[in-house]
């Protein structure tokens, strides 16, 4: 199938049987799909040293001379590698278009935000601010279709970062995950009206709220609080120990001991000798 087709024939599909549904999610986990089956025949390929058969590689072969004399079984695993990358691009772009499109809205006044959690006491806003949200008829964006579909999506935030690293470039200030989260975030404060409530985990003289790094690393700060002030909107501060927030939340562990499942480079076995030497750059796209 040449290079493009198949993102022609999932919009077909997608057109003619996914109206009504997430289709932006759907198509990323087409790509992932086919991104993670080359994967799979990559990493037999380095393990066994051996040729990658055609159908076990998304890109056909073009002919015995391909790659400028490499071997064929080297040729294959660079061509599969690249297979990878271009189905992984297709998959993350896919969720930049689910940032954009999905619904993020909530009714007047009932935008809950959070952010930083407790470690010390493990006490977790995102918990917390859910469960005031939910007891008080609001939403907190991953409680909205769009948030919690992207929150959804493989396994959350540790999934997506190790997942889409890659893409990473040298300088670059947000990392590709935190690009899509920072961009839907913003849609949520966006499409806010009324009174937002702010739910923190830690208390409010907490040292962290006044550290430099905190301004520039929190989506609340960079993206979020801005937004809601130029709208003119009025924020409720919740704080550790406000008693709205009573029974406090444990905090999620941001710990990923299995990348198992994630597709990402992480745990690629060590390519024989015969192969090292033609393992291309991760690609800066």
């Amino acid at each position: 199938m040449p290079v493009g087709e198949d993102d022609r024939l999932t919009n077909r599909n997608m057109n003619a049987s996914g109206r009504g549904a997430n289709v932006n999610l759907t198509k990323a986990g087409i790509h992932r799909a086919l991104a993670d089956n080359q994967q799979s025949a990559m990493r037999e390929a380095i393990s066994h040293n051996r040729k990658l058969t055609p159908s076990s590689s998304r890109i056909s072969p073009s002919g015995e001379n391909d790659g400028k004399g490499l071997p064929s079984g080297r040729k294959n695993v660079f061509k599969s590698l690249v297979g990878v990358v271009m189905e992984r691009n297709r998959e993350y772009k896919a969720l930049q278009r689910h940032v954009a499109d999905s619904d993020v809205s909530t009714e007047r006044g009932k935008a809950v935000f959070w952010g930083t959690d407790d470690r010390d006491k493990d006490i977790g806003a995102k918990n917390t601010a859910a469960a005031y949200a939910k007891a008080n008829d609001k939403k907190t964006l991953e409680q909205t279709p769009g948030g919690r579909g992207l929150d959804n999506y493989g396994g959350g935030w540790n999934y997506q970062a190790e997942r889409f690293k890659y893409r990473a470039k040298e300088g670059q200030e947000t990392e590709p995950t935190s690009k899509l989260w920072e961009d839907i975030s913003e849609r949520f404060a966006q499409q806010s009206s009324g009174d937002v409530d702010k739910v923190f985990g830690v208390s409010k003289d907490n040292p962290w709220l006044a550290n430099p790094k905190y301004k520039e690393t929190a989506i609340w700060e960079k993206r979020e609080r801005s937004m809601i002030e130029a709208q003119g909107q009025k924020i409720n501060n919740f704080y550790q120990g406000s008693p709205q927030l009573t029974p406090h939340q444990k905090r999620q562990d941001s710990a990923q001991n299995s990348w198992k499942d994630t597709g990402g480079f992480k745990g690629l076995p060590a390519a024989p000798s015969t192969l090292r030497d033609t393992k291309p750059k991760e690609p800066n796209s």
